[in-house]
């Protein structure tokens, strides 16, 4: 992790830390005898193991939070790798993604043209491509350029019928993909538009 580094050794200080703790310590103490009307014993009913655990990992986030906000990692809306070519029906030949739009979530996909024919299970003939997600969740998909570039006026029929198991997801994807269809190289675009899942919901 960058922002973790090896630390210089320690100089003559001001303040003993240990007599610090000691004032937390006795505050914790009062704190909890007034919350819970009894100090904390042994044999109390509780699996202290489990009660500390937990608490060690609330410890942890706290520390990376406060690295993170002293250390902002820098913002990457994702990547992309592949070749563009131009046949005319999509510009988006061989590229996979990976978008994190902003929200904690990570996208991994890829868009691969395909030529002009009758889609099996569809019956639409017209442009198509290949959807593959890679995370979350897994899945291939032979998709519309039109469904691509208007994703809102598809959505009812895919979401009873090809999308309801990772619905969610998809409807990220696609609201991504209707932006990369047309710029496969605007990522931040994209991100913005995966952002737009909760209306359709």
């Amino acid at each position: 992790m960058d922002t973790i580094k090896d630390q210089p050794a320690p100089v003559a200080g001001e303040v003993e830390v240990g007599r610090l703790v000691l004032a937390d310590v006795e505050e914790r103490i009062a704190i909890g005898f007034e919350r819970y009307g009894t100090k904390l014993k042994t044999l109390n009913g509780r699996d202290a193991l489990v009660d500390a655990y937990q608490e060690a990992i609330d410890l942890v986030m706290y520390l990376r939070q406060e690295i993170e906000e002293r250390n902002p990692t820098p913002k990457k809306p994702g990547v992309v790798t592949g070749l563009a070519n131009d046949n005319g029906y999509a510009a988006i030949r061989g590229f996979r993604y990976r978008l994190e739009p902003g929200d904690g979530t990570r996208y991994e996909f890829s868009l691969l043209g395909a030529p002009p024919k009758v889609c099996s299970g569809v019956g639409q003939e017209g442009r198509y491509v290949n959807l593959a997600i890679h995370s979350p969740g897994y899945g291939s998909y032979e998709v519309s350029i039109d469904m691509l570039r208007h994703p809102a006026s598809h959505f009812a029929h895919y979401l009873g019928s090809h999308f309801t198991s990772v619905w969610y997801t998809l409807m990220a994807v696609t609201l991504a993909c209707s932006v990369l269809v047309d710029r496969p190289y605007d990522l931040e675009g994209a991100g913005k538009e995966m952002l737009r899942v909760p209306e359709f919901r």
